[in-house]
Formats: C-alpha cells, sequence, structure tokens
C-alpha cells in the first residue's frame, strides 16, 4: 500500500509502512432537530455547512534497538505536532486535506517492531495541489465558459487552501466583468496598472491598496461545478483578464 505525505514530509522518509487506511467519504452536514411534544419523529433544520471529517491511516515500523525504537518516535511525534498542514495521500496526489494529527500516538509494542493507528482530523473538503483557470487577452467584448472541475462551488468564505481570484492587468478606461449572475465594474481608467479581486476573501486591490471603493458591485464572483459564464465588455480595452482557482472536492 501508497503512503502519505504530511507537511511536506512522506511517511517513507520515517520507516512507516501504511498497512490501512479508512478515509471519510464526505463531511457531515451540519443539522439541528427539533422534538415537538406529541408528534412522532422531528424537524430537521440543515445548515448547509459541513463538520469536519477523519482519515484514520495504520503504520507499522521498526528498528534494529530500543535506542533507535524512541528516537524513532520522536521523530514521527514531531512529524505530527504541525497545525492543519496539508495531507496528501499517495494514491490520491492531486487533491490535499488540511489537517491536523489528534489523540495521544501510542504503538502496540512487539520486540523491536510497532504498529499505531494515526487519526487525521481534516477540513471538510479537500483542496486541488495544482491551481487551474483561464487567461485571455482582451481588446473588445468577450465571453467564455469557465470549466470548473471541483465539486464544491467556491466563493466568498470557501475554505482556507483552496482560493479563487480575477485579474485584471494592463489598460481600460472602463470595464464590466461578470460570472454567472455577478458582476463587477470600474469606472476609473487603469493604464497599465493590476487589479486583484481576492472573491474567496472578499478584497480588491490594486498595488497592495484596498480600492473596494472603486468598484461597483453586489456580490463577489462564485463558480460552481461545470460550466461558469464569464462576460467581459467595457470601453479602451487593453487587458489581460485571468480567472484562477483550486479547486474544492467534497
Amino acid at each position: 500500500m501508497n503512503g502519505l505525505t504530511f507537511n511536506g514530509v512522506h511517511s517513507d522518509t520515517l520507516g512507516l509502512v501504511m498497512k490501512t487506511v479508512q478515509r471519510s467519504a464526505g463531511a457531515p452536514v451540519r443539522q439541528k432537530e427539533i422534538v415537538i411534544p406529541g408528534r412522532d419523529g422531528a424537524f430537521v433544520f440543515p445548515y448547509k455547512k459541513r463538520d469536519n471529517k477523519t482519515h484514520i491511516a495504520k503504520f507499522t515500523y521498526s528498528a534494529a534497538s530500543m535506542a533507535d525504537i524512541r528516537q524513532k518516535e520522536r521523530q514521527i511525534g514531531a512529524w505530527l505536532s504541525a497545525q492543519e498542514a496539508p495531507l496528501i495521500f499517495d494514491d490520491e496526489p492531486d487533491i490535499a486535506y488540511l489537517a491536523t494529527a489528534y489523540a495521544e500516538i501510542i504503538p502496540t509494542e512487539d520486540g523491536f517492531a510497532r504498529s499505531v493507528d494515526i487519526e487525521f482530523v481534516c477540513q471538510p473538503f479537500g483542496f486541488a495541489t495544482e491551481e487551474e483557470g483561464v487567461e485571455r487577452y482582451i481588446t473588445g467584448a468577450h465571453q467564455e465558459s469557465i470549466d470548473y472541475i471541483g465539486t464544491q462551488l467556491i466563493g466568498l468564505g470557501s475554505q482556507q487552501g483552496s482560493f479563487f481570484v480575477v485579474e485584471i492587468e494592463g489598460s481600460f478606461t472602463d470595464i464590466q466583468v461578470s460570472i454567472n449572475d455577478a458582476t463587477i465594474s470600474f469606472d476609473t481608467a487603469l493604464t497599465g496598472g493590476k487589479i486583484t479581486i481576492d472573491n474567496t476573501n472578499g478584497t480588491i486591490k490594486s498595488g497592495g491598496e484596498n480600492i473596494i471603493d472603486e468598484a461597483t458591485f453586489s456580490n463577489f464572483f462564485t463558480l460552481y461545478p461545470g460550466g461558469n459564464l464569464m462576460q467581459i465588455d467595457g470601453t479602451g480595452l487593453d487587458c489581460y483578464v485571468r480567472a484562477r482557482y483550486k479547486a474544492l472536492y467534497v
């Protein structure tokens, strides 16, 4: 069986052999049940948000002496001390989880051989290890589909690890960018500059300065699984428009 990488260190480098792994298929949806006296059952109110999920990996390791065993266990403990570090399984190298190793690590002893179960508590969604997106040079009205490959939408407040930004770099007199049903417009000319719309953190910046007051909009952009229509229009357009993201997966 393959191993895993946690906080940038592969389990093989510590002499750990992964024997089994139990992976949660999906994080549970938060919900609240209200029982009404005199009625069967209960009303369920889903919050449409998800709790953390857990992956449990069983490892074995060994050494030539008890001193070597203790040294290896100290190394394993230090490796697992990271908080919310990327966790990547060898058989799924394109998806990472923000994970923390929980519970006391108590190995099962058999001479100089050991086995241990390590519980990784992860943020609800996996995220792509590589970014995707589109880049277009714009001199006039343009539209196209952004084909989002994730299974969980990305937008304002999305989980750490993912991101979704739209960048406008170059010059324009005015510009309007729409993705699905959201539009962000700028009526102040840009000359040889760059605007970054961070849709997950809710910021609009240029040259490191906050320019959100210069934009006209009601909502930040959201990417949904599948096709997402991007439309660009304006005057004096001589710029690149980029939509970059790291996908989220249930």
